[in-house]
């Protein structure tokens, strides 16, 4: 057998197509589809509502609306401000934090209270606030179960 029967035996091969054809929709696809390093990135939408609810707050502080360069430099300010919020969080920043634990607990319990009108919700609410609790291991130190006599909760 010779060099040429051979080198054309293999391009006769339909495996040998078969890889050809699969490299190359491959490559058409890394090519056509180069954004795939966005896939990996956190997301921050800025939309309509995000405007409205920059364009609100400026006008109840200052009394007017925002002019087309204060809404820009208010807009520049929340991206900032989110592409921080999200690297915090990435560093896990939150974690451990009194001040956003405090801050994250509070903002549940304005929820609360916020849908809390009728005596028949306040007992559902202490209710799913029960549930919730039954969610979690509680473990509280014995020394301050006896100083604040706090009796063990329930598991």
């Amino acid at each position: 057998m010779t060099k040429d029967t051979l080198v054309s035996k293999f391009l006769r091969e339909p495996l040998f197509h078969f890889l050809l054809i699969g490299a190359g929709l491959f490559f058409l696809f890394s090519q056509l589809n180069s954004d795939s390093e966005s896939i990996d990135k956190p997301q921050i939408t800025i939309n309509k509502s995000t405007l409205l609810l920059l364009t609100d707050k400026f006008t109840e502080e200052n009394g007017k609306a925002p002019t087309e360069k204060e809404l820009k430099k208010l807009l520049e300010e929340k991206i900032e401000e989110q592409v921080l919020y999200h690297e915090a969080l990435t560093m896990g920043l939150d974690k451990n934090d009194v001040v956003i634990q405090h801050r994250l607990a509070q903002k549940m319990k304005y929820l609360f209270e916020d849908i809390t009108l009728d005596d028949d919700f306040e007992k559902d609410n202490e209710a799913f606030y029960t549930n919730l609790k039954n969610n979690y291991h509680i473990v509280i130190d014995e020394e301050i179960r006896n100083e604040f006599n706090i009796s063990a909760p329930k598991q």
